[in-house]
C-alpha cells in the first residue's frame, strides 16, 4: 500500500554506539557530556536529538529514529567541545578528546600567507595563518589565537579549520587594542588554520607593515602578475616560481621584531592555480620550541 501511494516508508530505528578516548591520558573519557546532533535527509540546520553522558568505559549510545540521514557527535571535555561526524548508515563511533590547558609548550605558528587583489578603491586581502599544536602528551590550548590587522582594516569574515574537521565560519573578535583581533575557538592537537578577509583604502598604492605575533617559519605575499611588489627593506624577501603566475615574495625565518613592510602598487586580481593549488609552504613546519598562550 505504501508503494502505491508514493508514500517513503519510516526508517527503522537503530542503535549509534561510540567511544570516547582521552587522548593526553589514554584512558576512557568517563562522566563526560555528549550531544547527539541530527540534519534532515535533504540538508539543513542540525538539531538536538538527544543527550546523556559516558560511562565508566568511555562508552555512550543513542536511539537513532532515521538512519538515512547523517548525525554529529558531539563530546564535551572540561569545557571544550570535540565533534565527529557520523555517516549515514554508520553504527558506532570513536571520539579523541584531550585535558585543556591555557599555556602550553610546541605550540608554534608556521606560515602566514597574505593574498592581496583590488576592487576599485579597496584592497583585498584574506590572510591565512598556519599553526601547529605538538604539545606533547597532546593536549588542547584554550587561549584564543591573536592577530594583528592594520588599524584602518574593515573585517569582512573569518574561518578556523582544525585538521581535516568541518571549517567554523566566524568573524575574529576585536581586542582591545587598535587592530588586535582573536579567533574565539580552543587548539587542538595536530595543525589548524586560521583565516581572516579584509579590507583596506587604496588609491593606487599603499605600503602595508604587517605586524605578527609569533615566529614564522614562512611569510609570504601573493600578488596578480600585474600588480608591482617592493619591500621597504631591500632584500628581505626573495621572488617565488607560482604556476598560476601569480607575483609571489616570500620571507623565512620571520621574528616578531623583523621589519615586513612593503609598498604594493597596481591594479589587478588573482588567479587561482589548478586544483584550487594555492602559493604556499605546505607540510614545511617551525620548530621554534616557542610558547603561545597568555602574554
Amino acid at each position: 500500500l505504501v508503494l502505491c501511494l508514493g508514500v517513503s516508508a519510516p526508517a527503522a530505528a537503530a542503535t549509534l554506539k561510540g567511544t570516547a578516548t582521552n587522548g593526553t591520558t589514554g584512558l576512557p573519557a568517563a562522566g563526560d557530556q555528549v550531544i547527539l546532533m541530527a540534519a534532515p535527509a535533504a540538508g539543513g540546520a542540525l538539531t538536538e536529538v538527544g543527550r546523556g553522558k559516558t560511562d565508566a568505559s568511555g562508552r555512550f549510545q543513542f536511539t537513532v529514529a532515521d538512519t538515512r540521514a547523517p548525525h554529529m557527535v558531539r563530546v564535551i571535555h572540561q569545557g571544550v567541545a570535540y565533534q565527529h561526524v557520523a555517516p549515514a548508515g554508520v553504527s558506532s563511533v570513536e571520539v579523541p578528546v584531550y585535558d585543556a590547558a591555557q599555556e602550553l609548550d610546541g605550540v608554534t605558528a608556521t606560515q602566514d600567507v597574505q593574498r592581496l587583489q583590488t576592487a576599485g578603491d579597496r584592497l583585498q586581502v584574506i590572510e591565512e595563518i598556519s599553526v601547529r599544536n605538538a604539545s606533547d602528551p597532546p593536549r588542547t590550548l584554550t587561549h584564543p589565537f591573536e592577530i594583528q590587522l592594520p588599524p584602518e582594516a574593515q573585517v569582512l569574515a573569518g574561518r578556523m579549520r582544525s585538521g581535516d574537521r568541518q571549517p567554523v565560519e566566524s568573524k575574529p573578535t576585536a581586542g582591545d587594542q587598535k587592530g588586535r583581533y582573536y579567533f574565539p575557538f580552543p587548539l587542538l592537537p595536530g595543525d589548524s588554520r586560521f583565516g581572516v578577509a579584509y579590507l583596506l583604502p587604496y588609491q593606487g598604492e599603499a605600503v602595508i607593515d604587517p605586524k605578527i605575533l609569533y615566529p614564522l617559519k614562512h611569510f609570504l605575499v601573493v600578488l596578480p602578475k600585474s600588480m608591482k611588489f617592493e619591500a621597504k627593506t631591500p632584500g628581505v624577501f626573495q621572488p617565488m616560481p607560482d604556476k598560476a603566475g601569480s607575483n609571489v615574495q616570500e620571507m623565512a625565518a620571520v621574528k616578531p621584531d623583523r621589519p615586513l613592510a612593503f609598498r604594493v602598487s597596481g591594479t589587478g586580481t588573482l588567479v587561482a592555480a589548478k586544483g584550487g593549488q594555492q602559493p604556499a609552504r605546505g607540510g614545511q613546519t617551525a620548530r621554534t620550541g616557542g610558547r603561545m598562550g597568555p602574554p
